[in-house]
C-alpha cells in the first residue's frame, strides 16, 4: 500500500472510531453555519461545516467539527475544538496567540457556534488526523483552556 491509500484508509477509519465512541453520546448542535476558511499555498481555500457536536462526560468543553474538505481525499476532516470565550475580542485573541507553543498545530479562529445570538466565541481549534492522537490532543486542549484562564485571571488580580 502506499502513502496515500493508508491516508485514505486511515481517515475512514477516523470516521468510523469517532462515530462509535466520542460521537456516540454526543449532542449534536442544530443550527447553520458559516464556513471556516484556511490559508493553503498564499491562497485561502474554504471549508465547509457540516456538524459540529457537543462532546459528553468528560469532555463537556470539547466540540468536534466535522467539515467538508476542498479536496477529494480526504472527503470529511474532523477538528476538536474548545470555546476560549464566549464573546470574542481582540485583547482575548493577542493574549491567546501568545500562549500557543508552534508545536501544538493549535489554530484560533473567532467563530459563532450559536449564530442565532449573534455572538462570535474564540476557540482553540486542532485537526484530528490519527485515532492514535486523540486522548493526547483532548488532554492538550484542556490543558490550553487551563492556561489561558489562568492567565486571564492574573490579568484581573492586577
Amino acid at each position: 500500500m502506499d502513502q496515500n491509500n493508508r491516508d485514505i484508509h486511515n481517515k475512514d477509519n477516523l470516521k468510523a472510531y469517532l462515530k462509535s465512541t466520542l460521537l456516540k453520546n454526543s449532542i449534536k448542535l442544530k443550527f447553520k453555519y458559516p464556513p471556516i476558511s484556511e490559508l493553503v499555498r498564499n491562497s485561502e481555500q474554504v471549508l465547509k461545516i457540516r456538524k459540529i457536536s457537543r462532546l459528553s462526560e468528560d469532555y463537556k468543553d470539547i466540540l468536534i467539527l466535522e467539515a467538508k474538505n476542498y479536496i477529494k481525499n480526504p472527503k470529511i476532516r474532523f477538528f476538536f475544538a474548545i470555546l476560549l470565550a464566549n464573546q470574542s475580542s481582540d485583547f482575548l485573541a493577542i493574549l491567546a496567540k501568545n500562549l500557543i507553543n508552534l508545536k501544538d498545530k493549535f489554530r484560533l479562529i473567532q467563530y459563532p457556534i450559536y449564530p442565532q445570538f449573534h455572538r462570535i466565541g474564540l476557540l482553540c481549534l486542532i485537526e484530528i488526523k490519527d485515532i492514535t492522537q486523540i486522548p493526547s490532543l483532548l488532554q492538550s486542549l484542556k490543558e490550553f483552556k487551563m492556561i489561558f484562564r489562568r492567565k486571564l485571571d492574573n490579568l484581573k488580580n492586577i
